[in-house]
């Protein structure tokens, strides 16, 4: 009755063993497999990250060159605005 477990405990041993190579042999390159597109995650985050942060700084100068336009055309305005009244005010003490 042992040499008979001890006989099959052999025999599935052996297959174990070579289910266990053919699984290392399949999965040899894991670490490769499961690091790699971490990396490249990681890339195309940066990627991202980097394209946010470039169009966010554009957008903030073109707000600024956008308000900086609206106050130039403003006192041009304003200036305008002054002189006509200047000029009105002048031509009706004039008269």
């Amino acid at each position: 009755m042992c040499s008979n477990y001890f006989g099959k405990y052999e025999v599935d041993l052996e297959e174990l063993k070579i289910k266990i190579n053919n699984l290392q042999d399949k999965y040899k390159d894991w670490q490769r497999i499961l690091i790699e597109p971490a990396t490249m995650n990681d890339a195309r985050l940066y990627s991202v990250e980097t394209r946010l942060n470039e169009e966010e700084e554009m957008r903030i100068r073109e707000y600024e060159y956008v308000r900086d336009l609206l106050k130039k055309l403003l006192y041009s305005l304003e200036q305008v605005n002054m002189h006509s009244i200047d000029s009105k005010g002048l031509a009706s003490a004039l008269n």
